[in-house]
């Protein structure tokens, strides 16, 4: 079993609520979160969030969550300022970055649209594996080869079904 403790929402609810990505806002508050959890449960804890703008900001807060007791981390390539990932591309040498300064398995988040991009994104990044959000509600199909409509290009008819819902 393990806990996952999300601190990558860059919703509007999360800024009132002070939680997800607004937790970067207060990193002591963040790091004593992880530690509370990782010391008084018996699962793993993991952690998912969002880079800065400043990769060395990044770097230290993956670390910080590490050495509080974050087992595994999934880390989404977009500040929490970049919401629309049509519009913003992930940062997958952020992603990298991350993964080259921790011990613990990290995945990446953020630009995988259909099953190349897991491959290509794995290779870039050596990461432990990926983990899709908006891409996979929009195609659930998304990894078995699926493609929808937006990410089709002209020569991948053939990856499309009009069927799926």
């Amino acid at each position: 079993m393990a806990l996952s403790f999300m601190c990558s929402c860059p919703q509007r609810i999360a800024r009132r609520g002070y939680y997800g990505a607004f937790l970067m806002d207060n990193l002591p508050l963040a790091k004593s979160l992880v530690e509370k959890l990782a010391s008084n449960l018996n699962v793993h804890v993991s952690c998912k969030i969002r880079v800065f703008p400043k990769l060395e900001d990044t770097l230290k807060y993956a670390k910080m969550l590490e050495d509080a007791g974050c087992s595994l981390l999934a880390v989404h390539g977009r500040t929490r300022d970049e919401k629309d990932g049509k519009k913003f591309r992930a940062d997958w040498n952020a992603i990298k970055a991350v993964k080259n300064k921790l011990r613990i398995p990290v995945l990446a988040n953020g630009n995988i649209r259909h099953m190349e991009d897991v491959q290509n994104c794995l290779e870039e990044t050596s990461v432990d594996g990926v983990i899709s959000a908006e891409t996979f509600l929009e195609n659930p199909a998304l990894f078995v080869g699926f493609r929808t409509a937006d990410w089709v290009e002209d020569n991948e008819k053939d990856f499309v079904d009009e069927k799926l819902d």
